[in-house]
């Protein structure tokens, strides 16, 4: 293996500065210049991914107790952030689920969160039951023209959330802002529906919504828990 310039030491029977000979099962494997000190693994405690573990896939060390949210992962801020201020929660103490799809109820009752909580649990949606739990966030996002519905007196309420969906969603929240962006860059851009034309328009302008890649904003896409988590720290930056 040849020579090594350095190992931490930890015996009292060796000297700063030496050279010594390092041995493996007997044979010598080079030589190396002493260095004092103690190793962070004989401390017993493990920093982020030390354990070997990958980003997202249950570390010890998770962001706010989530085995599912490495230190590491690119949505790690935002899920602190989040779940800080009670905007979201896990779907369990321990997961806080970020690869799964955000519904529309889930978006609404954030937004609501975000509002202060004043509205009554009533609904003109006929798909959204006064005792749900998301009901009061639907009557304040709907009185508000936060959210419409999806056709026939019905909010879908499970279904997932659309990219540009969130983006209009929050530009309302917003109040709709005057904006202008240049989306030339993106070659899908006639994916975007002419209602969130605007607000998809604001959140690239304002850095809060950004492309899937260089060239793809994919309005039509559904926006997982983490992209919303991410999306709703840049929002509240503004």
């Amino acid at each position: 293996l040849g020579s090594m310039s350095s190992v931490i030491f930890s015996s009292s029977d060796i000297k700063e500065g030496e050279t010594y000979t390092v041995l493996v099962d007997g044979a010598s494997v080079g030589t190396a210049t002493a260095k004092l000190g103690t190793s962070s693994s004989s401390s017993g405690s493990l920093g982020p991914n030390q354990n070997g573990g990958q980003p997202g896939s249950g570390q010890q060390g998770g962001v706010s107790g989530f085995q599912d949210v490495g230190q590491h992962d690119w949505f790690a801020s935002a899920v602190r952030y989040v779940t800080g201020k009670s905007l979201m929660n896990g779907k369990s103490t321990t997961a806080f689920a970020p690869n799964e799809n955000m519904s529309r109820a889930m978006l609404a009752t954030v937004l609501y969160r975000m509002s202060g909580e004043t509205a009554e649990a009533d609904s003109s949606f006929r798909d959204v039951s006064s005792s749900a739990y998301y009901a009061a966030a639907v009557n304040w996002a709907s009185s508000e023209g936060i959210v419409n519905g999806t056709g026939a007196n019905a909010f879908s309420p499970n279904a997932s959330i659309t990219r540009e969906q969130l983006a209009a969603m929050l530009y309302r929240y917003a109040g709709e802002p005057s904006v202008s962006a240049d989306l030339s860059a993106y070659t899908d851009t006639d994916d975007i529906s002419p209602y969130a034309s605007k607000a998809v328009e604001w959140c690239v302008a304002k850095g809060i919504l950004s492309g899937k890649s260089a060239t793809r904003l994919a309005p039509q896409d559904t926006a997982t828990r983490a992209e919303c988590a991410a999306m709703l720290q840049r929002f509240a930056a503004l």
